[in-house]
């Protein structure tokens, strides 16, 4: 038996994550009727095409995260260089 699929679609579910929204585009989203057979079994090309939805959902993901760290590492630079200018303003005055 296959475990249950959340029904309600994951940028419906976590609305405001901007990296859900684009690591998930709509190119993603299944557009083909998964096979079952009476055992509630999956026929092979079901299985290969969910499959390569699976890895490109994972690409896309990998790559929002990469977007993400480095994003928090120019926040980190600029953060650290802001600093510093306060430092020089503080001894300034």
């Amino acid at each position: 038996m296959m475990p249950k699929i959340p029904k309600e679609h994951l940028t419906k579910r976590y609305p405001e994550s901007k990296t859900i929204r684009n690591a998930l585009l709509k190119r993603n989203k299944l557009d083909r009727k998964i096979a079952v057979c009476e055992h509630d079994n999956i026929d092979y090309k079901s299985m290969l095409y969910l499959a390569k939805k699976s890895v490109r959902v994972i690409e896309n993901l990998a790559a929002a995260v990469a977007s993400l760290e480095k994003q928090n590492k120019e926040q980190k630079e600029e953060i650290t260089t802001l600093k510093k200018r306060l430092g020089v303003m503080k001894n300034v005055h």
